[in-house]
């Protein structure tokens, strides 16, 4: 009943708002391992059609999925925001294209001609999603910019009762939350903000604040988000090493209470830099040819220099 008043309360808000309704267009992408992401046009993570947010194969472990899907992001340049929380507080960010195949994606999204989002969506393992995101100033001035990423967790077996553990805060993300239902507008103080400690349990999720500083015009700053949940039987602490590995500097690590804490979910920070970019296995492919091929060669040049 809890959550059912919660997500009418949305409904409301976005109704009074003017805000979009969630959209039904999305699609989903699967890692080699059989992970699922759902991805919707505007760049939050969810398939409506689907039922599809971050899906463990096997025995259907979605931490985002239950009640209700919410994971949303927003910018701001100085003092307009817009954000793409559908499940949350609905959609002001401008659609401008999207693409995706059967591992990866992309989709594009704008700021009221003042910032351009592009997302880039690639798995770095099985059960780590990447998503590279480049912001950049399209206006004729400069831009003061802020980031937000937010998503509630509902970790099995206690959907609704996760622990929620953040890491310290520094430069950036510069702040945080251990609430699964913030505004995704980086313009809208926190309900719980925190700058690190560990929280419940209790219905939760994590959020973080990103300062791109000032962009010139044209000028773009790219960083990494990152989500993962853990393979079967991987402790939650053994999923932070995995995705610290990977790159990221700062986790919000939410995980389940019962005894074991069975299972657990992370929304992640990092530099662009930091972080690896998976090669496609088209260019793997290639790349083993060309190797085979130099051997060849390399083979035929020695058997000429043999004496006969």
């Amino acid at each position: 009943m809890r959550r059912l008043s919660k997500w009418v309360a949305f409904a409301a808000a976005a109704a009074a708002w003017g805000l979009d309704a969630p959209r039904a267009d999305a699609a989903v992408i699967t890692s080699g391992g059989g992970y699922r992401v759902g991805i919707t046009t505007d760049g939050n993570l969810y398939d409506l059609g689907a039922n599809i947010g971050f899906r463990r194969p096997g025995d259907g472990y979605d931490p985002i999925q239950p009640g209700t899907p919410r994971e949303g992001y927003g910018v701001s340049a100085g003092a307009i925001s817009g954000v793409a929380d559908p499940f949350g507080f609905g959609t002001t960010l401008t659609p401008v294209s999207s693409s995706f195949g059967a591992n990866s994606g992309t989709v594009t999204t704008a700021l009221s001609g003042l910032l351009s989002i592009t997302q880039d969506y690639s798995f770095l393992a099985d059960n780590v999603l990447l998503i590279r995101n480049t912001v950049t100033n399209v206006s004729g001035l400069s831009q003061a910019v802020l980031y937000r990423r937010a998503v509630d967790f509902d970790v099995a077996p206690t959907q609704f009762a996760e622990i929620s553990n953040v890491d310290p805060t520094s430069s950036n993300p510069f702040i945080a939350s251990y609430y699964g239902f913030e505004s995704a507008d980086p313009l809208t103080p926190y309900s719980n903000p925190t700058t690190g400690g560990t929280f419940g349990p209790a219905d939760l999720g994590g959020a973080y604040d990103v300062d791109l500083g000032t962009l010139a015009a044209g000028a773009s700053s790219t960083f990494d988000v990152f989500y993962a949940v853990n393979t079967p039987g991987q402790s939650f602490t053994a999923l932070q090493g995995q995705v610290a590995g990977l790159g990221a500097t700062f986790e919000i690590t939410n995980y389940s209470s019962d005894t074991g804490h069975v299972n657990s979910a992370i929304l992640a920070f990092g530099s662009a830099d930091a972080s690896p970019v998976p090669v496609p296995p088209t260019v793997v492919m290639t790349l083993i040819g060309m190797s085979t091929l130099g051997g060849f060669g390399w083979m035929r040049r020695k058997a000429a220099l043999l004496p006969a």
